[in-house]
């Protein structure tokens, strides 16, 4: 098989290679034939369809994957034997106008790019290290307890902290908030907000439309 690599760009290459026809040919037909023991058709007992007719009917989609297997094994073993290092999947094309007795195709695909590192024995790497203190702990246990906080209804005036909202069954009353400043240092008088609920309007009954005669 000849191949040919060819330098397109700094990481881009484009590898011509050629599969020899007769190779195709004798592949296919061996596929054929394996398949001709298997195949089901109208008309025929298993495995009793002749040759010819299960070429006609799957000739060319067994030469097509014959094709594509042989391209693809051709492609693998020339990227072995030069330890290309290939990026992503080559983009493979048939060449027109060649030799009968050659399939020729052209891959064009892209490499990784060669890094070589530089000497690193005199370089110093200083370790970031962070000292955690009491500090550090007590404000992450406190953290942790506000995610896990958990409500209760209780029966007292409001606090620091605490959450409230009115009753839906109640028409008038009040309704404890939270207050920034201590409870002592607010009045019982103002520790309560009076609300209202606005009243409810009657459904308003729409005119009956008439009846028109024609």
């Amino acid at each position: 098989m000849q191949t040919n690599i060819e330098t397109l760009g700094k990481l881009e290459r484009r590898l011509s290679m050629a599969v020899p026809a007769e190779e195709i040919d004798r592949e296919v037909e061996q596929r054929l034939r394996k398949l001709s023991r298997t195949v089901r058709m109208d008309g025929f007992r298993p495995g009793k369809v002749p040759l010819k007719i299960v070429a006609q009917q799957y000739g060319p989609q067994v030469r097509s994957e014959v094709i594509g297997d042989a391209v693809q094994r051709a492609f693998s073993d020339v990227v072995r034997e030069r330890n290309l290092r290939v990026a992503g999947y080559p983009r493979i094309e048939r060449k027109e106008g060649g030799d009968d007795k050659q399939l020729a195709f052209s891959a064009t695909f892209e490499i990784y790019p060669e890094i070589k590192l530089g000497d690193l024995s005199a370089v110093k790497i200083q370790r970031p290290v962070h000292a955690v203190d009491d500090a550090d702990i007590d404000r992450t246990i406190d953290i942790l307890r506000k995610q896990r906080v958990t409500w209760e209804p209780v029966a007292r005036a409001s606090q620091t902290g605490a959450r409230g909202w009115p009753s839906s069954s109640a028409k008038a009353g009040c309704c404890p908030i939270s207050s920034p400043l201590s409870p002592e240092s607010v009045p019982p008088s103002r520790r309560l907000f009076p609300f209202t609920f606005p009243p409810i309007t009657p459904e308003r009954k729409l005119p009956a439309r008439r009846r028109r005669s024609r």
